[in-house]
């Protein structure tokens, strides 16, 4: 059994081997080489390495250098490519630079380094430069964001063996160089906490309220954090250089998702979806429509006529068979307060010299009221007692029926006709009107309910909760009025913006941790105050008004139509009265 010491000594052994290994057939330059990249390996994996020397350069350390294991890619100053489209995010970058060509070999990284501004560079000079060189390079790189740099000075000493001095790039405030110890010693090579010395972080402001508050609060943690300035430009001016952050938000598919290499975050799960004015309460003259006041009338004025009929001809035969003189008015269908009072299920006087047939059907009429007010009150008390609403648009084919405007956004209704169906507007829904995304939010805050709107679901949700707490319905939405679900909705950052990489971890360590959540929710605080000032002219129409005078307004008008018809009749009967006596009188001379 080998002892410990033993397995030590074999285990040292083992490691100086694998470290000779490779380095057999290789001159100083190349074992230095493959030594840096063992080295920054180690600290994080390098999944592509990239080689950039100077065209007419045939002696440079990195001609004949072939490293194993890592993709490798080589070119010069005349070469660029988009190194982001094919090849991994973990890559190293080792430029030689030269006096003479610093600049477009400088350049030349830029391009091919476009959209990974942030990954690892190392700069190799073969001779100890002076310091304006320094300075010219830190001058070069103030406009090309790069992050992770450093400087190695390679010397050969007069034994063959190669030394290196370690210069590490300090971009901010302004882009210079710090001397460092020996690069293999060093635990974190690229590693230097994050400082942005007040740099301005430039954010385009969204349309969207609640987003707008709510990254704005993520944001002003992440300048808090790492020492940046904050600037919120005015949405107006459209400089597309001079920003860092869209908080506008857009859509993706899987496809365009793929292909957008910029993303800053995926906020959760999104639906496209239509909003729709909620159903108001209904006025009290529609509460007696959804009754069937009219089908109870005319059921009643049926009932009315077989109850003076059926008595008109009981009495009549009764009498008759009987032989008791009677004489019938012409009044009596007309005015039967015996059938009105049993319609309306009250009692009425029955004379004791009735026969039992017309008692018997007083006792139905009787009955038959009851039944009738009864099933009427009830019917009422439900419809009071439930607040009853109108019925809200619930598909697309009551949203064309209905007639009421559609408005969208331009973006995403070019989304919607590229992604989804061309066809989508006019077919499903015809009437459309396309707004800017200012506009159409300027058009949900004024509660007007003659518009419907297509929404993310993630705003809508901060916004419904709102509307929640302050005891409102405005807007509603339907399973059926879902467009499409589960599509990624993004903000973006600048492409190659020095806070990406940063800002994207920040964003994801947020989400994590449920800062992001929170946020929101201080955003809907922040929003009741606006929304309550918006409210201004609307907040006294409540969502459920009580019952009131107001709702029998009709009532009102039909009581006094009728005390004026009664009017009339009773000046009719009176002058009807008058010409009998005086037709009487003169028939008497």
């Amino acid at each position: 059994m080998a002892l410990p010491g033993q397995l030590k000594c074999f285990n040292v052994f083992l490691l100086l081997l694998l470290i000779y290994k490779p380095c057999e057939g290789m001159n100083q330059h190349e074992i230095f080489l493959s030594t840096l990249l063992q080295t920054v390996h180690s600290d994080r994996p390098v999944d592509t390495l990239f080689l950039l020397h100077q065209s007419n350069c045939f002696n440079g350390s990195l001609q004949d250098w072939n490293p194993s294991g890592i993709p490798t890619l080589r070119s010069n100053e005349l070469t660029a490519f988009d190194l982001e489209q094919n090849f991994n995010h973990n890559a190293l970058a080792l430029v030689c630079l030269t006096r003479n060509s610093f600049r477009e070999l400088l350049n030349t990284l830029a391009k091919t380094f476009d959209g990974l501004r942030q990954e690892r560079i190392i700069l190799m000079i073969h001779q100890k430069p002076d310091p304006s060189f320094i300075e010219d390079i830190s001058h070069e790189l103030k406009d090309l964001q790069f992050l992770h740099l450093i400087v190695l000075v390679v010397r050969e000493k007069w034994n063959g063996t190669i030394s290196a001095s370690t210069l590490r790039l300090q971009p901010f405030p302004a882009p210079h160089f710090k001397q460092i110890g020996n690069i293999f010693e060093i635990k974190k090579i690229f590693y230097h906490s994050i400082n942005f010395h007040g740099r301005v972080l430039n954010v385009i402001p969204s349309d969207i309220r609640v987003l707008f508050v709510a990254l704005t609060e993520l944001f002003v943690e992440f300048a808090h954090r790492h020492n940046s300035t904050l600037q919120i430009q005015n949405s107006t001016i459209k400089e597309e250089d001079n920003y860092d952050i869209d908080m506008n938000t857009h859509l993706h598919n899987s496809k365009s998702f793929s292909d957008h290499k910029h993303i800053a975050m995926d906020m959760n799960s999104n639906s496209l979806i239509i909003l729709v004015p909620c159903g108001t309460e209904l006025r009290g003259l529609d509460i007696f429509k959804e009754l069937g006041l009219r089908t109870l009338t005319w059921l009643a004025l049926v009932f009315y006529i077989i109850f003076v009929v059926v008595e008109s001809t009981f009495v009549f035969v009764s009498n008759r068979f009987n032989r008791r003189n009677f004489s019938m008015r012409y009044t009596n269908p007309l005015v039967n307060l015996r059938a009105i009072r049993a319609i309306l299920g009250q009692a009425f006087p029955i004379s004791h010299r009735s026969s039992l047939s017309i008692k018997h059907f007083f006792v139905f009429m009787s009955l038959f009221g009851t039944l009738f007010v009864g099933f009427f009150d009830c019917k009422l008390r439900s419809f009071l007692t439930k607040k009853p609403y109108y019925s809200q648009i619930e598909n697309f084919a009551e949203l064309r029926q209905n007639g009421l405007t559609v408005v969208v956004d331009p973006h995403t209704r070019q989304f919607i006709e590229q992604e989804i169906n061309a066809d989508f507007f006019r077919v499903e829904v015809p009437n459309v009107k396309t707004a800017t995304s200012r506009d159409l939010m300027n058009l949900v805050y004024s509660f007007d309910m003659k518009w419907a709107f297509v929404s993310h679901s993630i705003p809508w949700r901060a916004f419904k909760e709102e509307m929640k707490s302050l005891n409102l319905k405005i807007l509603c939405e339907s399973k059926n009025l879902t467009i499409l679900e589960n599509v990624p909705l993004t903000f973006s950052l600048r492409r190659n913006s020095i806070f990406s990489r940063h800002l994207r971890h920040f964003i994801i360590k947020s989400a994590d941790t449920g800062m992001s959540t929170y946020w929101f929710k201080v955003a809907g605080k922040k929003m009741r105050k606006f929304i309550k000032t918006s409210l201004r002219g609307f907040e006294e129409q409540l969502s459920y008004q009580p019952l009131s005078f107001e709702h029998f307004k009709w009532l009102w008008t039909s009581l006094c139509i009728a005390y004026v018809i009664s009017f009339m009749v009773f000046m009719m009967e009176i002058l009807w009265a008058k010409y009998q006596r005086r037709t009487r009188s003169v028939s008497i001379v």
